[in-house]
């Protein structure tokens, strides 16, 4: 009842200041009455006409006889709306509305008349994330107009690193390498540097260089890395989205560097004596960075001493158990075997 006893003093007030005639009084004088209307979120209705007190009787009637129900509901993943009207010679006028329950939300405002006036329309969740904003600009003199202003949905979506170099748990990988990273999305550049992308071993942080283009982070060690080591790359959650949407946490993986199979190693070597029969004799493998080598040795055939060198390349293939296989190629031929690294460091290799 107490509603419909509201109703009819608004109507009564309305019919006494339309029959004084009151349509031409300001009761504000430079002022706009705004009326801003958000009913699914998506767009924002704003209603502009001179502050009169018909105006502001009309626009009081019009609250009480709002409907329960809007025929564009507000999302239900909206908890409040934020309005702000602002311009270069006026206060800035801020509210935030709670959404409880309302399938749309009306406000309000006297606005100083004048130019390029600002209207920002946010639309946020329960923490505050702005899911929906929009804004537009109007000049404000009392005339009545009707603006719409379009809210995009904004990106909530947190960025995923999609793809890596080297790959996780990947063995054998060149001390010179880089290491990248590609994201689901564009970044913000400015969030990718070497506080948000790291390297590092048992040792500490390696020192380095971080880059940024379309898609990809880039570390860049400064020297190369050392051999048969295990790293570890990590993206923080420093690391955020043109929207400034963070990753939900920090993404790490690790890689060992390949074998250093550079240096002298003992040597055994069969040699075909003139005679018929077999000889040993020990000698110096030299392995060069190049893949290339030489084998030097002495050899005793029958109490003839000749020294040999043979010159040979290389390549080495790392396995998943940790050995390697070792390829040495000479002119008359290949020989591959087996190398381990044994726990304290040596190497042996297995015939």
């Amino acid at each position: 009842m107490k509603r419909y006893y509201l109703i009819i003093i608004a109507l009564i007030t309305l019919i006494f200041l339309i029959s004084c005639g009151n349509s031409s009084y300001s009761g504000s004088g430079g002022t706009s009455l705004v009326t801003i209307t958000v009913g699914d979120g998506k767009v924002a209705r704003l209603e502009i006409e001179k502050n009169t007190l018909l105006a502001q009787a009309k626009n009081f009637l019009a609250d009480l006889l709002k409907p329960d129900s809007a025929v564009a509901a507000i999302p239900s993943d909206i908890s409040n709306v934020s309005f702000t009207i602002s311009a270069s010679d006026i206060i800035t006028i801020t509210k935030e509305v709670l959404i409880s329950g309302q399938t749309s939300v009306t406000e309000t405002f006297s606005v100083p008349n004048g130019s390029n006036r600002y209207f920002l329309v946010d639309a946020k969740n329960s923490v505050g994330k702005v899911l929906y904003s929009g804004s537009s600009t109007a000049d404000l003199n009392g005339t009545p107009i009707t603006l719409d202003i379009n809210m995009s949905a904004l990106d909530v979506t947190p960025p995923a690193v999609i793809s890596i170099s080297p790959a996780n748990n990947t063995v054998g990988v060149a001390v010179n390498t880089t290491v990248t990273a590609t994201f689901s999305e564009a970044m913000d550049a400015s969030t990718i540097n070497k506080s948000t992308f790291t390297l590092s071993s048992s040792s500490g942080d390696i020192a380095g260089t971080v880059t940024y283009n379309g898609t990809t982070a880039t570390f860049t060690p400064l020297s190369n890395l050392s051999n048969n080591t295990t790293y570890t790359a990590t993206l923080t959650t420093g690391a955020k989205d043109l929207a400034g949407n963070a990753m939900v946490s920090n993404y790490t993986w690790t890689f060992n560097t390949e074998w250093a199979f550079v240096g002298k190693w003992g040597s055994t070597v069969l040699e075909h004596r003139n005679d018929g029969s077999w000889a040993s004799a020990a000698g110096t493998i030299t392995f060069n960075s190049d893949g290339t080598g030489s084998n030097t040795y002495t050899i005793d055939d029958n109490g003839t001493l000749t020294s040999k060198t043979e010159d040979f390349t290389y390549t080495t293939t790392l396995n998943s158990d940790g050995s390697m296989y070792l390829t040495q190629t000479y002119s008359t031929g290949t020989v591959k075997q087996r190398i381990v690294l044994s726990d304290d460091g040596s190497v042996f290799i297995e015939d």
